[in-house]
């Protein structure tokens, strides 16, 4: 895939003391989008575990 360039927010997670979430995101319609949608459409794939569709 090469290098991918991503957008960082990280939040806190109320409730669960020094507990944060990591989002990672990228711009629709740039090539590091299109990236990570076909890094998506590969998780599971060699594990073996089918390809969940979230879109639907």
């Amino acid at each position: 895939m090469g290098t991918i360039v991503l957008g960082y927010q990280s939040l806190q997670v109320e409730g669960s003391a020094g507990q944060r979430l990591g989002v990672f995101t990228a711009e629709p319609g740039t090539p590091d989008y299109e990236a990570i949608v076909v890094l998506d459409g590969m998780a599971g794939q060699d594990a073996g575990h089918p390809v969940v569709d979230a879109t639907s």
